[in-house]
């Protein structure tokens, strides 16, 4: 858990790295274009620490929770991050609220919603999982490794596997890589706050993997990012594109809401 969430805080850096330099776009020349290496290796960075929380999920037992508080902090933590991917419509109505409408796509009467993606990707474009094709992705990704164990399978194997595409993989994947695909921040605005809500999660599950878990001792909550941790993940080229307020102010806030009211009494930071 703790390698992999080091592999997803770098991706998402990459991200905003990416958008700032224009590698990033919502049309067809961006690095998230197309199925390929980018697009790929994004959304395996990004699901294999999903796949260790289902892992931990199998194991853990109600007498684990219980006894000890250093798993159960972690656990908590975990099964956040595992949720985010589905807070999709949550964190659109966090303030200042995003219209949100990806099911407009199943109403009978609209009969123009291609049109409305292109125009307006933001507002229409699907940028979270349910909760069963989350979990189908993620089972994918798990596979054999010896009597009674299993692992997360490699990116090699994950690429390799996605390739076929008769392949279980690849149906299972195909909406995961649709949400991923053309994304910008600006043009997917509602993904961004789930990815930084992320980050703040991963760089909690690093820093007390690396202090020993101690919640209890030094009353620890989740880890903020204040105005200098931000800037990596200011994804703009100009300032044209977005106020601070917009780029380095809401998507924080609005994650370190959504933590607090996930994770109860761990998110109390100081």
């Amino acid at each position: 858990m703790y390698e992999f969430s080091i592999g997803a805080v770098k991706r998402v850096g990459s991200l905003a790295r990416t958008a700032r330099t224009g590698h990033l776009s919502s049309n067809t020349k961006g690095w998230l274009s197309v199925d390929a290496y980018y697009t790929l290796s994004t959304v395996y960075k990004l699901m294999a620490p999903l796949v260790v929380v289902k892992i931990i999920q199998r194991r853990l037992t109600l007498i684990d929770l219980t006894l000890d508080t250093r798993i159960r902090a972690q656990y908590s933590l975990a099964n956040c991050l595992y949720l985010s991917f589905t807070a999709d419509f949550k964190l659109a109505k966090a303030n200042p609220k995003l219209h949100y409408d990806p099911n407009l796509e199943f109403d009978p009467s609209c009969t123009d919603f291609t049109v409305k993606i292109e125009k307006e990707p933001e507002k229409y474009c699907r940028q979270g999982l349910s909760i069963g094709r989350l979990d189908n992705a993620v089972e994918a990704l798990i596979i054999p490794d010896g009597k009674d164990s299993v692992r997360c399978m490699s990116f090699g194997e994950f690429e390799a596997m996605y390739e076929d595409k008769s392949s279980n993989l690849h149906k299972k994947f195909s909406e995961v890589i649709s949400m991923f695909l053309n994304f910008h921040p600006q043009t997917r605005p509602i993904l961004w706050r789930i990815l930084i809500t992320q980050v703040h999660l991963y760089k909690t599950i690093i820093l007390n993997s690396e202090t020993n878990f101690g919640w209890d001792k030094e009353r620890r909550g989740y880890v903020l990012l204040g105005e200098k941790e931000r800037k990596p993940y200011d994804w703009r080229q100009s300032k044209e594109e977005a106020d601070d307020q917009k780029a380095l102010v809401e998507p924080f806030e609005i994650a370190q809401q959504y933590i607090k009211k996930r994770l109860g009494r761990f998110s109390s930071a100081e």
